[in-house]
Order: C-alpha cells, then structure tokens, then sequence
C-alpha cells in the first residue's frame, strides 16, 4: 500500500481534544452554525441550545460520560 501519508498537524488528539488543522476549522463552523458562543473570555465557549441539536443529529451523545 502506498498512501501518501498526511502532515500530522492536519489532525491530532492532544488531552482529550481534537486539534490541529482540522479541529480549528470544525470549530469555526460550529460558531457560524451558532452552535457555540462566547463565554466571558477569548477562549472559553458554551455549547447552545441549536448546538446541542446540531451534535445529537451528528450522533454526538454529550450527556454520557462515555460511550
């Protein structure tokens, strides 16, 4: 098999989260769908009502702790 393989910033978990390129423009579509708004500082952010909708059609369970 001779996949290119693909710069490890385009996605990557770090403490839980998803980050890297990626993670940064999944995020900024979830604030144009209103889906998360600020939350008193430049880095704090609460989920929205629409958002939780938005994530539960994804198949995003946010009130289990795990699946």
């Amino acid at each position: 098999m001779n996949a290119k393989k693909e710069p490890s910033s385009m996605a990557k978990r770090c403490f839980g989260h998803l980050g890297g390129k990626i993670g940064d423009r999944i995020f900024a579509r979830f604030i144009k769908l209103g889906w998360f708004e600020p939350e008193g500082t430049a880095t704090a952010y609460r989920i929205t009502k629409r958002g939780y909708a938005g994530l539960e059609k994804l198949g995003v369970n946010l009130r289990e702790d795990k699946e």
